[in-house]
């Protein structure tokens, strides 16, 4: 998949789509961001414990916030998001780059 190029606002949480509940367990995810002076590289690693339709298991998330950024994830509808929490400590943007790498799909 190619890089994908986002500007998230300061004080703000933007919310990716990077998987399918059903189809998709392990989500790696490449980033880089700029913000002001400060540049940060990293990696997140998402793992999806949905089991069935009926209970969704939280995800594990292994996060970094050099330039200002939280991550969290979780599910909405058939999707599972990874969400960007940006501090207002700088008042500026983060620009964010990042590559989805679906490493492991569920197999039935």
């Amino acid at each position: 998949m190619a890089t994908t190029n986002l500007t998230l606002p300061f004080g703000e949480t933007i919310n990716i789509n990077v998987g399918k509940i059903a189809t998709d367990c392990v989500i790696y995810i490449d980033y880089s961001c700029l913000r002001t002076f400060s540049c940060e590289v990293g990696k997140v690693t998402i793992i999806s414990k949905y089991t069935d339709n009926v209970e969704v298991s939280p995800l594990n998330i292994k996060n970094y916030d050099d330039c200002g950024i939280q991550f969290t994830a979780d599910y909405s509808g058939e999707n599972i998001r990874l969400n960007c929490i940006v501090d207002n400590s700088s008042g500026t943007d983060v620009e964010f780059n990042y590559n989805i790498k679906k490493l492991v799909h569920k197999i039935y």
